[in-house]
């Protein structure tokens, strides 16, 4: 059996504001292109520069059906 391997989201902070959860800045966030779904949440992971840790920036995804 192939053994598990660990998801990007284990051990790391998560956060639902725009901001580093260690840190707290907001001025140098960059997103690190991995995206994932799931529990009804997105979840995106992000680095901030200043103090070079990779966090997650956890949303609801959008219901475009209410907007119209």
């Amino acid at each position: 059996m192939p053994e598990r391997k660990e998801t990007p989201e284990a051990g790391r902070k998560a956060t639902t504001e725009r901001r580093c959860p260690y840190c707290q800045s907001a001025d140098q966030i960059k997103a690190l292109g991995q995206v994932s779904v799931y529990g009804g949440w997105v979840r995106a992971l992000y680095c901030c520069a200043d103090c070079d840790r990779a966090f997650l920036f956890c949303r609801k995804p959008f219901d475009f059906k209410s907007q119209f």
